[in-house]
């Protein structure tokens, strides 16, 4: 969700003309967050909006990109409007490289999955949507940032769980020792 999350900025940016940095139609990892980034986004804690510049761990590779399919006409969910499959990505440490620069952790090939997975979800409903800037936006804001805020939703009250929870138990050790 992060991922996707940050594509969105990067995109609506980009529709906005406010680019900058790595928000260029040039840079193929636009919008990519490293896996530290994405286990610490920070974004309700400091309402900061930052834009993810970085580059995948070289020694991870994407041996088969993600894919997004139209959900056939008699699918279950033929009523829903660009309903998909995503076929997602699978990627790995890159065998070509000699073992001491195979460093790559499983998180960071989780990432770099999860990127290109994100990437085809972004295009099929950017495809969906056509070619004009008003409904390319509309389509973002109507089908995607939803999705972020209740995924940010969903982390903070997740975040506040586990802060009540470590408050319980710290009172419960406490009455305990007494």
């Amino acid at each position: 969700m992060y991922q996707l999350e940050q594509l969105l900025l990067t995109e609506l940016h980009r529709l906005e003309g406010t680019a900058r940095g790595g928000a260029d139609r040039s840079n193929d990892w636009a919008g990519f967050a490293n896996a530290r980034a994405a286990d610490h986004p920070g974004r309700i804690d400091s309402g900061e909006c930052e834009m993810a510049a970085s580059t995948p761990h070289p020694a991870v590779e994407i041996s088969s990109a993600a894919r997004c399919v139209a959900l056939p006409a008699d699918a279950e969910l033929q009523g829903e409007p660009g309903g998909f499959t995503l076929h997602r990505a699978v990627c790995g440490v890159r065998a070509d490289l000699p073992a001491q620069r195979r460093n790559a952790s499983t998180a960071d090939v989780q990432a770099v999955a999860f990127f290109s997975d994100a990437q085809a979800v972004l295009a099929h409903v950017l495809q969906c949507a056509g070619v004009s800037r008003k409904a390319r936006a509309e389509a973002l804001l109507t089908q995607l940032a939803p999705v972020m805020r209740a995924s940010q939703t969903s982390w903070e009250n997740a975040r506040q769980y586990v802060g009540t929870a470590r408050q319980q138990t710290a009172r419960l050790r406490a009455t305990q020792a007494r």
